[in-house]
């Protein structure tokens, strides 16, 4: 497990700022304007660049202050930047470079999207370095997967008032039912992992609720692909709960 982070007082609130700045992406997935041709991918991707551009400078400004605390290369960041390396040079050629670093405006995906989430991922391994740091993020992360949740559910449910983004099938505050899917993958394993972690909390009810939501949701999308995944990354949630402790 990573040390606690022990730094100068500019250092702390420097470090503070970040561990916020973190806290604050979890809120993207609600984001939406109307004012744009696609108002819900759009919107996010746009939101989500900009925090994690600011958190990349206030990052890089952190570390110079302690150099001590450059990040090391584990297996993880080694694949994600192995993978994040070769969709780059697939990209660079492939029949339509643009299109394959830049994405549409309809998915805005590409590998400057990938970047920044890959970015999001060193900086939050680098700031976020004890369970108590994590905990905010994956209590927020549960709190937008159950607004999101109700959402699909009143599109599902064909409830008034509630916009189906043109789709037939729920698409939540994403505006399309693939990515929906997806993004309910963790919707189920985040919560079901914090009701394991702490089986004696008064939130431990309202995590399986939120799993239990996501799963029925990520059902009612039919997007097949993240079904197999959710059934997967179930299962290997399953064999790593049944493993028995390792003595202290």
């Amino acid at each position: 497990m990573p040390t606690p982070v022990r730094v100068t007082s500019g250092g702390h609130r420097l470090h503070t700022l970040l561990r916020w700045g973190l806290y604050l992406t979890a809120l993207t997935p609600l984001v939406a304007s109307d004012r744009f041709i696609y108002p819900t991918v759009f919107p996010k991707t746009v939101a989500f660049r900009l925090l994690v551009e600011a958190l990349a400078v206030g990052y890089g400004l952190w570390l110079l202050r302690q150099p001590k605390r450059w990040p090391g290369l584990t297996l993880v960041t080694g694949a994600l930047l192995a993978q994040l390396g070769v969709l780059t040079l697939a990209g660079g050629f492939g029949v339509n470079p643009y299109a394959s670093f830049a994405g549409t405006l309809a998915r805005s995906d590409g590998v400057v999207t990938l970047a920044h989430l890959v970015a999001f991922a060193l900086i939050a391994r680098g700031v976020l370095r004890t369970p108590a740091d994590w905990q905010p993020l994956l209590q927020l992360s549960v709190a937008v997967f159950a607004v999101g949740n109700l959402f699909g559910l009143g599109q599902w449910l064909h409830l008034p008032g509630v916009d189906t983004f043109g789709q037939l099938r729920p698409s939540g505050t994403l505006g399309n039912p693939g990515y929906f899917a997806s993004w309910l993958i963790f919707g189920i394993t985040i919560p079901l992992a914090l009701a394991a972690a702490r089986p004696a909390s008064r939130m431990r009810l309202a995590y399986l609720a939120v799993a239990a939501a996501s799963a029925v949701n990520l059902v009612a999308t039919q997007a097949r692909a993240p079904q197999f995944a959710a059934l997967a990354a179930g299962l290997r949630l399953g064999r790593a709960l049944a493993r028995p402790a390792r003595p202290p």
